[in-house]
């Protein structure tokens, strides 16, 4: 018997790890969604932070704020709704959302507020004039 005969291949090792793998994922097959919701729970300004990180990077804008710049209220600075950090429910309306004051202007600490998703859905929908006249005609129609 040769030294090297008990050594397995990289090409057995792979396939057991894949065959165990495989028999994991048919015994627990909810884990990576339990256990990716128990990381964002956890940790949901990171969380936060990294999702609009890679939107920064898709729209090409700069992105300079830390994890010490997200602290999530909670209630909205722009709708007074209160702020619920909601994990595996899908996009919240009442979730927290890194907004930026100036669309120019990129994620960066002076550029931002955290508010809830609906404030950011009432901006993307309209423009500056129509968010302000929409807004005073609600004042005349309810004072």
């Amino acid at each position: 018997m040769k030294f090297n005969d008990n050594i397995q291949s990289v090409e057995e090792i792979r396939a057991k790890r894949r065959q165990y793998y495989a028999e994991f994922k048919k015994k627990n097959p909810n884990y990576q969604k339990e256990r990716a919701i128990k990381l964002k729970t956890e940790n949901f300004e990171k969380s936060l932070l990294y999702q609009t990180k890679g939107l920064a990077k898709k729209k090409g804008v700069e992105f300079t704020i830390t994890i010490k710049d997200i602290v999530i209220p909670k209630i909205c600075p722009l709708t007074e709704t209160e702020i619920i950090k909601s994990v595996g429910e899908g996009r919240m309306l009442s979730n927290p959302y890194i907004y930026r004051i100036d669309e120019s202007v990129g994620y960066i600490k002076s550029n931002i507020i955290i508010t809830c998703v609906l404030a950011s859905h009432l901006r993307s929908c309209a423009s500056k004039e129509q968010i302000i006249a929409f807004a005073k005609n609600v004042i005349k129609m309810y004072s």
